[in-house]
């Protein structure tokens, strides 16, 4: 899982999209995470993924700074 805080294996992920395809997020190396079912069910709870200007994926947290995702 690309969630900085998760390490479950790569055979239990979910391609998920970081811009929602029902809101024109493209399907596309660009705009997927690969997430467990657990981190991408905790985005409908708040939780945030972003992409900064170089192209690296964060968690931005709730408390404390924000984390760089794995496999940036």
């Amino acid at each position: 899982c690309q969630d900085p805080e998760c390490h479950r294996p790569f055979n239990l992920l979910q391609a998920d999209h970081l811009v929602a395809w029902s809101k024109g997020g493209e399907t596309n190396i660009d705009n997927i995470l690969m997430l467990c079912e657990y981190h991408n069910m905790k985005k409908r709870d708040g939780d945030v993924y972003y992409k900064d200007a170089e192209g690296r994926f964060w968690k931005r947290r709730k408390f404390g700074p924000d984390l760089p995702c794995t496999n940036n």
